[in-house]
């Protein structure tokens, strides 16, 4: 195990919890409001490619040129502005009683980005991302997620498997280094905001940017 996870897996040993262990993957529906203000947030944001340098000291980056490449073929990432940051600081604190109840346990924003899954033929790689398992990737999904217009391949924790569909807009939270999962792209751009969640001593709400290539703290 990597010093990072055995870091993670030591400061915080009891993670495993709540009903997002039971499958790996939870949601909730989102208001129309909230879509609005989401896509109005990313289409007036520049596109911008993900870079090899741009992470914040201390944090976990994706080293690879060949698989930031990759990234940026199956995404269009977007500039993060502060006008994002402050929308989804408001978006987290009114969900912060449903995000808790589905980790059973006090946590934080570590980094967030916003990108569009591209329209392409094909399906993505599957795969895990090869995290300290604690820590979970969430998706605001303003315009739901949906064969047609993109989504996401699980193989969940029971052994099941499913095409995540939900065309209306949706938060969705799963375990990217517990759950295999793989993008699966429709015929129109799906808008993401993402942001990342590492367990803490108490709940803080406020969004962490680290760079589009800044995933999670490397020690807690």
């Amino acid at each position: 195990m990597p010093a990072s996870h055995r870091a993670w897996a030591d400061a915080f040993p009891d993670c495993d919890a709540g009903p997002i262990a039971k499958t790996g993957v939870t949601w909730t529906p989102i208001s129309q409001q909230w879509a609005l203000e989401f896509m109005f947030l990313f289409w007036f944001s520049p596109p911008t490619p993900m870079r090899l340098d741009d992470c914040a000291e201390g944090y976990m980056c994706e080293p690879r040129p060949g698989a930031v490449e990759s990234l940026n073929i199956d995404n269009e990432y977007h500039a993060v502005e502060a006008d994002l940051t402050a929308g989804l600081w408001a978006f987290i604190i009114e969900h912060e009683p449903w995000i808790t109840s589905q980790l059973a346990h006090p946590w934080r924003i570590c980094s967030m980005r916003s990108f569009a899954l591209r329209a392409r033929e094909g399906l993505g790689r599957r795969h895990f991302d090869g995290w300290p398992v604690s820590i979970r990737k969430a998706f605001i999904l303003p315009a739901g997620a949906s064969r047609q217009g993109g989504t996401t391949w699980f193989g969940l924790r029971d052994g099941t498997e499913i095409i995540f569909d939900h065309p209306d807009p949706c938060l969705l939270i799963f375990e990217n280094s517990a759950v295999e999962h793989g993008s699966v792209p429709g015929c129109v751009y799906r808008p993401t905001i993402e942001f990342d969640i590492v367990p803490a001593r108490h709940v803080d709400p406020k969004p962490v940017y680290a760079g589009l290539n800044g995933w999670y703290p490397l020690l807690p």
